[in-house]
């Protein structure tokens, strides 16, 4: 009798406690394609695999603008929303300003014991961060620009392989040898607005907008109708007829072939493509800095961050906010940073990521990326940290098809730019109302 009250009580308690309570499931959505995605959920499985508490499931929506559209419109419907969105660059501006759509990065580590480690790159979490340095979204995938360029036509041109152009002076002298040894043209780029405006403007000092480019106010204006970005938008057009540069339109499909078919010498693109120009290419392809005007600066400045950052949506139970902590505080440690950027191309968010890439060696292996990361390590000022204004997306358009009436010959640069101008900054002025 005694030995059957024992096994009742005995089977009472285990009744009472859960043997093993389910991990809250959190979900992301992300534009990732590929291989990405593929180390993407490399990524999320060693998170998932590393702790009982949580489990992380990604889905796909689309590109970037598709998934940052379909991830707002979610958020503020509060039916179906993910608890995680990644949201490229250009949106970040806008999105900011939904303060009740999303909990600061920073924030959501700090309540639930976590920190960033030390030594966060400026350039990369000053254009994340708010007025208060508070990070909002969490950096993820990092790129900026470099100059790819074809080391076989260099030598056929007889220009130094090993030494690409450090000037738009440079690559003007290079254009002529290269078209003598029968290229059709020295240079293309992809993204039009962001190298030959955005990146510019960093790159040289120049303003893009009022208010530091927006840091220091919602209300800017646009300024990239000044001399300097004449000067510039009007040598490309120059070169455009020249047979130097060569337009291909707004889309990657579009303009990379011309590099890697051998057309065009160098391509403008993000440092994050060089696995795939190398796949797609017959030749060694070398990188190098985004070159600068030594007319307009002496020294360049640091570029602007480029990619995307993963943001915490508003609206989901405490627990489920703790998880998200969690996940990242997992992707801001060095280790996971420095086997994402191994395995993916992307850069760093750190500087004590970066020690631990150099000291593996792989910046040996892979020169280009350690020339883009060093490119957004220079000091930052206050027209090289980025640029925030709200309604970024439509304004690129607006700009590129103001670069397009240029290099088309449809209007002289200045009236194309004054027209881009004025057109966004109407834009913007609805925006305030």
């Amino acid at each position: 009798m005694k030995r059957k009250l024992l096994f009742f009580f005995a089977s009472i308690y285990l009744l009472s406690v859960p043997l093993s309570a389910e991990p809250i499931q959190l979900e992301m959505w992300h534009a990732m394609e590929g291989f990405i995605e593929e180390k993407l959920l490399d990524l999320v499985g060693k998170f998932n695999a590393s702790q009982n508490d949580y489990q992380v499931h990604l889905t796909y929506k689309g590109n970037y603008t598709v998934t940052f559209n379909e991830g707002v419109k979610a958020a503020k419907a509060k039916t179906g929303f993910p608890h995680i969105l990644q949201a490229y660059e250009i949106a970040t501006p806008t999105f900011r300003l939904e303060t009740d759509l999303y909990i600061p990065a920073g924030e959501l580590l700090q309540k639930h014991g976590y920190a960033f480690s030390e030594g966060l790159i400026p350039a990369i979490i000053d254009f994340y961060s708010n007025d208060k340095g508070q990070v909002q979204g969490l950096p993820f995938n990092i790129s900026t620009g470099l100059l790819f360029y074809n080391k076989d036509a260099f030598k056929k041109a007889g220009i130094n392989p090993n030494v690409p152009p450090k000037t738009w002076e440079e690559v003007e002298a290079y254009a002529v040898k290269l078209k003598n040894a029968g290229y059709s043209c020295a240079i293309t780029t992809a993204w039009p607005s962001g190298y030959l405006l955005e990146h510019f403007g960093a790159r040289h000092n120049f303003p893009f907008a009022t208010k530091d480019n927006g840091f220091n106010g919602n209300d800017a204006q646009l300024v990239v109708n000044t001399l300097p970005y004449i000067f510039n938008i009007g040598k490309f057009a120059e070169w455009q007829q020249k047979g130097i540069f060569k337009y291909a339109g707004r889309f990657v499909a579009d303009i990379e072939p011309l590099f890697t078919t051998g057309q065009c010498a160098m391509i403008m693109q993000s440092n994050s493509r060089m696995a795939i120009l190398k796949k797609d290419s017959k030749f060694e392809v070398g990188g190098g800095a985004l070159p600068y005007w030594s007319a307009l600066t002496k020294e360049p400045h640091n570029l602007v961050t480029g990619g995307a950052a993963l943001w915490a949506l508003k609206g989901h139970s405490d627990n489920e906010e703790k998880g998200v902590a969690a996940f990242f505080n997992f992707i801001a440690q060095p280790e996971n940073q420095q086997a994402w950027v191994e395995a993916t191309g992307y850069l760093p968010i750190s500087k004590t990521a970066f020690e631990r890439l150099k000291a593996s060696g792989y910046y040996k292996k892979n020169p280009h990326n350690e020339i883009a990361i060093q490119s957004l390590m220079l000091p930052s000022t206050s027209y090289s940290k980025g640029i925030r204004i709200p309604q970024f997306i439509e304004i690129r358009e607006i700009l590129i098809d103001a670069l397009e009436e240029s290099f088309l010959q449809q209007q002289p640069v200045p009236d194309a730019l004054d027209k881009a101008v004025n057109k966004g900054n109407e834009l913007l002025e609805n925006t305030k109302t």
